[in-house]
């Protein structure tokens, strides 16, 4: 509930004590003044004119000067001081936390993150907590020193309501999410506003979907391992569609901070079912496609038709090929990465060995075990995988 004054209270005038006492507790819960005994002070009903305090006035003062323009040290019934006391003494409301597509700019934050209320402009911090639990500070309190590595500093982005993040802050949102530990988790975040170290106010807690563990490295590096190398995360799967016409999840190119994270429509994947490719995103991941150059939406000729027009493959001999001139091709062509299609399939294939996504997750078997059903076409690329 807002505060209100029957009189003006500060500099060079003489208040009652209940409205002094009230703009005390204000000014005490915004971080610009400690009441007495550091305690909350009480309103007396007594109506004899206090003159005002310098310590207050020099609070009031203190205040103004964070929004610039007149600074008179005093706080007026229904003036613009009071409003912004007001304002800046209730916690900010943070709103419901949703994920951004990717395709519509990374640089544009990842997550939907906005909130309601006032913040002064210079003065104050404001902190995004974010961890397995709500904040365990209140008004009044400092956050202790092991939670501070939680909070992502926002204070330069405060003045974006409805766009707290870029893409500096996401990889800041990120690397808590790395330290916490927090991947494919409904992790608890909170905006603090902070002065001098004290927490002014708390926010509500909102969730965040957090993602599922990004691949770190360099996908070519493993090919051939039983699970590309990873000994510390949740193995990638085929996450494609049933009937193999596609939809499975996409690595961001280019690696934020040399990890690569999966996303596909509504933004990052949080189900670590949902953490691994389809055949076509999975030959993007290896040859560093990004997503957002729609080469992957459509079946394998779309995909090559990109990379060879970006000079990443050329063509070679051999399209709309049966199985028998499949294997033929690599008994004669035992060395080099080609890429291959067959309809909506894709796969890679290195020195005479498949690399694909399939049903199954990831299988590397010899050109001359693996059944080649259907037509076949290639392209040789430019560099080695």
């Amino acid at each position: 509930m807002n505060v209100s004054i029957s009189g003006s209270v500060g500099k060079g005038v003489n208040s009652s004590p209940m409205d002094l006492t009230k703009i005390q507790n204000l000014l005490a819960a915004v971080g610009v003044y400690k009441t007495p005994n550091a305690a909350v002070a009480t309103p007396t009903p007594s109506k004899t004119p206090t003159k005002c305090p310098d310590d207050v006035v020099q609070a009031i003062t203190s205040f103004q000067d964070f929004w610039g323009g007149s600074s008179d040290g005093r706080v007026d019934p229904g003036g613009t001081t009071l409003h912004r006391l007001n304002r800046v003494a209730h916690p900010l409301q943070l709103h419901a936390i949703t994920r951004k597509p990717m395709q519509s700019g990374i640089s544009a934050g990842g997550y939907h993150l906005r909130y309601t209320g006032d913040l002064p402009p210079d003065g104050y911090s404001l902190l995004l907590h974010v961890d397995a639990t709500p904040p365990p500070v209140s008004a009044g309190g400092r956050l202790p020193q092991d939670n501070e590595d939680n909070c992502l500093d926002l204070t330069d982005r405060a003045k974006n309501h409805s766009d707290l993040l870029n893409f500096e802050k996401l990889k800041g949102l990120l690397k808590i999410f790395d330290d916490q530990e927090l991947w494919a988790t409904k992790a608890r975040a909170a905006l603090l506003v902070e002065r001098d170290g004290m927490v002014v106010s708390v926010s509500n807690v909102q969730i965040i979907d957090c993602p599922v563990q990004p691949y770190s490295g360099d996908l070519s590096d493993h090919l051939g391992d039983d699970k590309l190398g990873e000994d510390d995360a949740p193995t990638l799967n085929y996450t494609g569609a049933d009937d193999g016409s596609g939809g499975g999840a996409i690595a961001y190119i280019p690696a934020i901070d040399g990890k690569y994270y999966f996303y596909y429509g509504d933004g990052f994947e949080i189900d670590n079912s949902r953490r691994g490719f389809d055949c076509t995103t999975f030959a993007g991941a290896v040859l560093g496609i990004s997503g957002n150059s729609g080469a992957m939406g459509g079946n394998g000729g779309d995909l090559a038709a990109y990379l060879v027009g970006k000079s990443v493959a050329c063509a070679c001999d051999l399209d709309n090929a049966n199985e028998a001139a499949v294997h033929s091709f690599f008994e004669d062509h035992p060395t080099g990465s080609y890429y291959a299609w067959s309809g909506g399939h894709v796969i890679l294939i290195k020195d005479a060995v498949v690399h694909e996504f399939t049903f199954g997750g990831y299988k590397h078997p010899d050109v001359a075990d693996r059944k080649f059903v259907g037509h076949w076409s290639l392209r040789k690329l430019t560099a080695s995988l």
